[in-house]
C-alpha cells in the first residue's frame, strides 16, 4: 500500500540520517568516549521515537470507512476493451492482479498447455487447487504451492472433526488411491505406492483429523483434467464476482465427481472525488466487484455513490442500470 510504501522509505531516511550522525560523532576525536556514549543514547531514543511516530500516523492514515457488497457477474463483458477505456477515461488502473497478488506472487501453478480450458477461460490463469470426491466421503484436496504440492484429505461423514482422528482405514481403496496419485503426478504404479505408504505412515504418527502429504514432485496437470473429463459425462464453470476466482465442477450422473480451481486476471479501476475511492474489480469473465473507501466514521448517501458509479459503467461501456442491482454493507473503520 501506498501509506507503508512511504513508512519504509520515512525509515530508510531517518535511519541514513542516524547512520550519519554516528560516523560523524564516533570520529570525532575531540568528544569524551562518555560524553559519546550519552549522545548515542539520546539521538537512538529519538530515532525510535520518530519511527514510532510514524508508524502510528500510517496506521491511523490507512483506517477508512467503506460501502462494500459481494460481487456480482455481469454476464459478457469486453474485459480489454472496458480497461482500455477505463485509462481512456482518466481512471487509476490497478493490474492485472491474480485474487489480490501479482502474478509472480499468486499461489497456483501455471498451466497454457490445456486448450480445453484456454477455450473457456482465454491464455491467462493460474490452477490454484483441485479436488476429487468419492461416494465413501472422503476426498481428496490438492492444492498447489510455489515448490510443493500437498494432499490433504478428511472424512466428511463425521459430525464433529475436531475431535475426531483421522486412521488409515479412512482413505478410500487403494486401488482407487494409487490410480488418483499416478494420474495427480504422471507417476507409475510403483511410485504411486510409495507416496501411498508415505501418507499412511503420516496418518498413523500425526493426531489430526486431516491426512497430509507433503510431495515435492511436480503434479501433470494435463493428466489430472483428461482423468476428470473422462470419468465425468458433464461440466460447468461457477461464475465470477470480480476477483476472478472460478472452479470448474465435473459431474457424473448428478454426482459431483471432481473440481478443478481457476485464478484469473483482475484489476481494479479507481475514481478519485471529495477524498474517496470508488473501486471496482473486474475479471474477464464479466465478475464486477464495487466499494467505496472514505475517511474512518464518514458516510454519504446511497444515491450519492450509486450515481459516481453509474458514471462509471457509462464510462466503461457498461450498462448503468446494473448498478441498481448491486447490494452495499457500511462499515465505518476498517479495523
Amino acid at each position: 500500500m501506498v501509506e507503508f510504501t512511504a513508512f519504509g522509505l520515512s525509515v530508510i531516511v531517518v535511519g541514513a540520517i542516524f547512520m550519519g550522525l554516528m560516523l560523524w560523532l564516533w570520529n570525532k576525536k575531540d568528544v569524551a568516549l562518555q560524553k559519546k556514549g550519552y549522545i548515542t543514547l539520546f539521538l537512538l531514543a529519538g530515532l525510535a521515537g520518530v519511527i514510532y511516530a510514524s508508524f502510528a500516523f500510517t496506521l491511523i492514515s490507512i483506517d477508512n470507512a467503506s460501502y462494500y457488497g459481494e460481487g456480482r457477474n455481469l454476464g459478457t463483458i469486453d474485459y480489454n476493451q472496458m480497461i482500455s477505456s477505463a485509462r481512456q477515461a482518466g481512471y487509476i488502473v490497478e493490474g492485472p492482479m491474480y485474487i489480490d497478488s501479482d502474478l509472480f506472487e499468486a499461489s497456483g501453478i501455471w498451466s497454457p498447455r490445456v486448450s480445453q480450458v484456454r477455450a473457456y477461460l482465454g491464455d491467462s490463469f493460474w490452477v490454484s487447487s483441485l479436488n476429487y470426491y468419492f461416494p465413501e466421503g472422503t476426498p481428496i484436496e490438492v492444492r498447489f504451492e510455489s515448490e510443493a504440492t500437498i494432499l490433504n484429505l478428511h472424512n466428511e461423514t463425521w459430525q464433529d472433526q475436531s475431535f475426531l482422528q483421522f486412521e488409515t482405514e479412512h482413505l478410500p481403496d487403494n486401488e482407487v488411491m494409487i490410480e488418483r496419485i499416478m494420474v495427480i503426478f504422471g507417476v507409475n504404479d510403483a511410485a504411486a505406492q510409495t507416496y501411498l505408504n508415505l501418507l499412511k505412515k503420516n496418518i498413523e504418527k500425526e493426531d489430526s483429523a486431516t491426512a497430509t502429504l507433503i510431495v515435492t514432485h511436480p503434479p501433470d496437470f494435463n493428466s489430472t483434467y483428461t482423468d476428470m473429463k473422462n470419468m465425468s459425462d458433464t461440466f460447468v464453470f461457477t461464475e465470477t464476482t470480480g476477483t476472478g476466482s472460478t472452479r470448474q465442477v465435473f459431474y457424473e450422473d448428478n454426482r459431483i465427481i471432481g473440481s478443478i480451481g481457476y485464478i484469473l486476471p483482475n484489476s481494479k479501476i479507481i475514481y478519485r472525488q471529495s477524498g474517496n475511492d470508488y473501486i471496482m474489480q473486474a475479471d474477464p469473465l464479466g465478475g464486477v466487484n464495487l466499494q467505496v473507501r472514505l475517511a474512518a466514521g464518514a458516510e454519504i448517501p446511497e444515491d450519492e455513490y450509486k450515481s459516481v458509479f453509474r458514471e462509471m459503467f457509462s464510462d466503461l461501456g457498461l450498462n448503468p442500470e446494473e448498478v441498481d442491482h448491486f447490494d452495499f454493507e457500511y462499515s465505518p473503520s476498517s479495523w
